[in-house]
């Protein structure tokens, strides 16, 4: 069992950006293989949701374009663009991941 893969990801996406009354507050999907086409829709739907408040991502959620089992620097970078955004955001958790340098 992998958990949440990129399909996974993408349809908790897609449901985040089709939901008209929504009502989930926190969504904690660390750990978990998401890929990179997974973790950008997941992201579209955060942006679109009006109720989620906290996302967790950490403990080396798995973005490909990161280099392996960790988010990268490009990861960070959407996370962080979509805390600016966000009208209902308020806390991130990129906890225990490998951002890079720059």
């Amino acid at each position: 069992d992998e958990g949440i893969g990129p399909e996974g990801a993408e349809l908790i996406g897609q449901a985040l950006q089709n939901s008209v009354d929504a009502s989930l507050t926190q969504l904690s999907i660390g750990d978990n293989p998401l890929g990179d086409d997974g973790f950008r829709v997941l992201l579209e739907g955060c942006k679109a949701s009006s109720s989620l408040a906290t996302l967790d991502l950490g403990n080396k959620t798995d973005w490909v374009e990161g280099r392996g089992f960790h988010l990268g620097v490009k990861g960070a970078q959407m996370a962080a663009d979509l805390l600016r955004v966000s009208t209902s955001l308020t806390s991130i958790n990129l906890g225990i991941n490998n951002l890079g340098s720059e």
